[in-house]
């Protein structure tokens, strides 16, 4: 039986890593029109 909360805490550090992989993109690039299309 899989804990609900360490399921949720390893779907929380995907998510945490690839926003914080978007906005260093962003930052680096300071091209927003790009990821919004």
């Amino acid at each position: 039986m899989i804990n609900p909360s360490t399921k949720i805490y390893t779907f929380d550090r995907r998510s945490m890593a690839s926003l914080v992989a978007t906005l260093k993109e962003l930052f680096e690039t300071g091209c927003y029109p790009k990821i919004l299309g």
